[in-house]
């Protein structure tokens, strides 16, 4: 998520991006051929219960495998470096 979803109906968005059969990654990670994708919900959804977990996206998975973070805010890079992210893309 990013920090607009929160100012409009988060989880109304969230619902109709799985409408569009999209999987959003919220607090979650996949693995894919080769490296694990996560994605942590915005710093603006902690109002609403909804910030980023570090440790549900990515507290148990293999370090030995390179992992890419989706996060909305750059600012979150240091909690990233602290589990091991190899690559944040953020906008």
């Amino acid at each position: 998520t990013g920090n607009h979803e929160y100012f409009s109906g988060a989880e109304q968005w969230v619902n109709h991006v799985r409408e569009l059969g999209l999987i959003p990654l919220e607090n979650a990670r996949v693995e894919l051929g080769g490296f694990d994708l996560a994605g942590v919900n915005d710093i603006a959804g902690e109002t609403e219960g909804q910030g980023p977990d570090f440790g549900r996206a990515l507290g148990d998975r293999d370090r030995s495998r390179a992992a890419v973070l989706l996060a909305h805010q750059p600012v979150v890079i240091h909690d990233a470096v602290e589990h091991g992210v190899d690559l944040q893309l953020s906008g």
